[in-house]
């Protein structure tokens, strides 16, 4: 998710700022795919949520959590992703898929990995193409 820098919060700037993933060696990008999920709930990559992020994995952790605040202090919008995280809370678990893409690769594989025509459930996190 990319926000324009005059919507974000200042707490959410930060993170931009602080987090952002890099190039390591012969890396083309500095883009991630992460997949959210629940241990013992959900099975591979087809299920959860994928998403694709230029910040690095312990920004997106951070992302999250300041979009929860957010949320409950009424600044932003709960998402599909934001009302699961919230039921899970602390069993979530986010992990690196894959890193070092350039922009135009994490949207190819964010797609590649998402479940295509699947309904949003409890199986699914995924409420629309990249997000």
């Amino acid at each position: 998710m990319r926000m324009d820098s005059d919507t974000m919060t200042p707490n959410m700037k930060s993170i931009y700022r602080h987090n952002k993933a890099s190039k390591v060696g012969k890396d083309n990008g500095s883009h991630i795919i992460y997949h959210i999920y629940v241990p013992g709930k959900h099975r591979g990559l087809h299920q959860g949520y994928i998403g694709r992020s230029s910040l690095n994995l312990e920004g997106t952790h951070m992302r999250y959590k300041q979009e929860l605040r957010e949320i409950e202090e009424g600044t932003r919008e709960a998402r599909w992703v934001h009302k699961l995280l919230r039921r899970y809370g602390k069993e979530c678990v986010i992990n690196l898929v894959s890193s070092g893409l350039t922009l135009e690769e994490s949207k190819y594989w964010e797609a590649q990995y998402r479940p295509a025509d699947m309904p949003k459930s409890t199986f699914n996190w995924n409420s629309c193409p990249g997000g």
